[in-house]
C-alpha cells in the first residue's frame, strides 16, 4: 500500500493536506492503523463516530489532532481535524504520522 501526500479542496476552495491511506474501505485496516497511531504518536481517541458505510475518528495528542477517516467510496485518509485551519504543530504530526506509517505499512 502507497501512502500517497494529497491536497483536499473544501467548497468554499480552501485547501488542507491529507494522506490516502488505502483505496479500499477495510475496516482491519482502519482498526489497525488506529492502534499503530495511538500507540507511536502516544495519543487517545477522542471523538469517534462509527455509521454504516463511514468511520471518523479524532486523534488527540500533545502536539496536535488528526482524524482518521474511512468512507465506503473513497477509502481511507488521515488529515488535521482543523482542516484549512490547522496549526504548524498539526501539520507537523501528520508528517510525522505519514512517516511512522510508511515504516510500519507494508507496501
Amino acid at each position: 500500500m502507497a501512502i500517497l501526500r494529497t491536497t483536499f479542496t473544501g467548497p468554499d476552495g480552501r485547501s488542507y493536506p491529507e494522506l490516502e491511506l488505502a483505496q479500499q474501505s477495510d475496516w482491519l485496516l482502519f482498526e489497525q492503523i488506529a492502534s499503530i497511531l495511538e500507540t507511536e504518536l502516544s495519543g487517545t481517541w477522542g471523538e469517534r463516530v462509527d455509521g454504516l458505510d463511514e468511520r471518523y475518528w479524532d486523534l488527540n495528542t500533545r502536539s496536535g489532532t488528526l482524524t482518521l477517516h474511512l468512507q465506503h467510496y473513497f477509502g481511507i485518509t488521515i488529515y488535521p481535524t482543523s482542516g484549512a485551519d490547522a496549526d504548524p504543530d498539526s501539520l507537523a504530526l501528520l508528517a510525522h504520522a505519514h512517516a511512522l506509517l510508511t515504516a510500519r505499512i507494508p507496501v
